[in-house]
């Protein structure tokens, strides 16, 4: 997958560009870039972090929300530049799409707003598009057990630790790809070494607790657990997720594996000793 960013034109001849944040690359989101794959050359039209605002917390980080983007066989990712576009009037952004891209087709979800704050529609863009020979696929809702997919709704599932619903709406796991950095070596010492990753402020944090995880490491998957929140038994206060691999033994230090949450097991606990906390984890790796 080609990826551009900023302001660089393309102008491919026959070119069908999804538009959309795409934060989770959810199951909405998928049904809107497999029909511009389905039609040819197909690309992206999105934007990187930050564009949210303040507060509010993305689901992937950028590098993973581009990987999984590219399985689903874009062929160009269009990582625009937001102070050059938000300002843009409704016609003059979709004259840029045709200008700087070239596009012939636009793929954009019911609920699609473009333009100066947000102001243009859906329809809009029909209508706009319609006076400059572009054709646009509007996708309908997508819905998962009856319910409307959304990012929304996947954030609330996430603080809930309802790992399983939060999966139905993404059609994949949660995860997180942060940096391993190094920790107390704690649990070395008792026998369960960890991996440390910090929680980035800008991703949604699921709710505290233990969960059944998995990790890819080296390109191989492993088996384990992961708590996430403060580790209140050795007194660290700074969020993060530490994760004991199972049947792993390497140094991941200061690389970026990708670890999947897949249920909650139980509440994060301040045990009275490190004794309680080994037994804990003995149980853990026993209900995954």
């Amino acid at each position: 997958m080609q990826i551009v960013t900023g302001n660089e034109n393309i102008n491919k001849k026959d070119i069908g560009i999804a538009l959309g944040v795409f934060d989770g690359v959810h199951a909405g989101h998928r049904a809107v870039m497999s029909a511009a794959v389905t039609d040819g050359y197909s690309a992206v039209f999105t934007f990187d972090a930050p564009v949210f605002k303040p507060g509010q917390k993305y689901i992937t980080t950028t590098q993973s929300k581009r990987e999984i983007i590219e399985k689903l066989g874009i062929n160009l990712y269009i990582a625009a530049d937001f102070a050059d576009i938000h300002n843009l009037e409704p016609e003059e952004f979709v004259v840029l799409l045709k200008e700087r891209y070239g596009a012939k087709r636009l793929y954009c979800g019911y609920n699609f707003r473009f333009g100066r704050e947000r102001s243009g529609t859906a329809k809009d863009l029909e209508n706009i598009a319609e006076r400059h020979g572009i054709k646009v696929n509007v996708i309908p809702p997508v819905t998962v057990g009856g319910e409307p997919v959304s990012s929304t709704d996947i954030r609330k599932l996430l603080e809930a630790g309802n790992m399983p619903g939060a999966a139905g709406f993404l059609l994949r796991n949660f995860g997180f790809d942060f940096t391993v950095v190094k920790g107390n070596k704690l649990g070395r010492t008792i026998g369960i070494p960890t991996i440390n990753q910090l929680w980035r402020e800008d991703i949604i944090c699921p709710r505290f607790g233990v969960y059944s995880s998995r990790v890819l490491a080296f390109g191989v998957w492993y088996k384990s657990i992961t708590n996430i929140g403060i580790k209140p038994t050795v007194g660290n206060n700074k969020t993060s997720a530490e994760t004991h691999i199972i049947g792993f033994d390497g140094d991941l230090y200061g690389t970026n594996p990708y670890v999947e949450l897949i249920k909650f097991l139980r509440h994060e606990t301040k045990f009275e000793n490190i004794e309680q906390l080994k037994s804990a984890i003995s149980k853990d790796k026993k209900n995954i």
